[in-house]
């Protein structure tokens, strides 16, 4: 089964919401979705847990940042009660935490390849 998006109309949206006043990443929007999406359909927001499907209340939601040596995922709190630009401000500073090197293992997952 093939599933096709047109992002024509998140991309106008980000150009309409983007401005030099209030930068918006464009990642806060999917970070929207993916959260809306979660709480529309709870089994999404689940893990194996053994023999056992476990669903989480939080809607966390990751995305990745490269620091140039490692891969993080900072994870942004309750995504879903969180607005566009919440979002965005929160992936601002959380990347700022990875390149001041003062992010901690609370924010995020560290990835690194050999």
């Amino acid at each position: 089964m093939t599933t096709e998006i047109d992002v024509k109309n998140i991309l106008k949206m980000h150009k309409d919401m983007n401005t030099k006043e209030l930068p918006i990443l464009l990642e806060a929007l999917f970070i929207k979705a993916a959260a809306l999406t979660c709480a529309q359909v709870p089994e999404s927001n689940a893990t194996w847990a053994g023999n056992a499907i476990r669903f989480y209340k939080n809607i966390d939601i990751s995305f990745i940042h490269n620091d140039g040596k490692k891969t993080h995922t900072p994870i942004i709190f309750d995504a879903a009660k969180k607005g566009i630009v919440t979002i965005s401000e929160n992936m601002n500073a959380l990347i700022a935490k990875i390149k001041e090197k003062k992010i901690t293992p609370d924010e995020t997952i560290v990835l690194q390849f050999l």
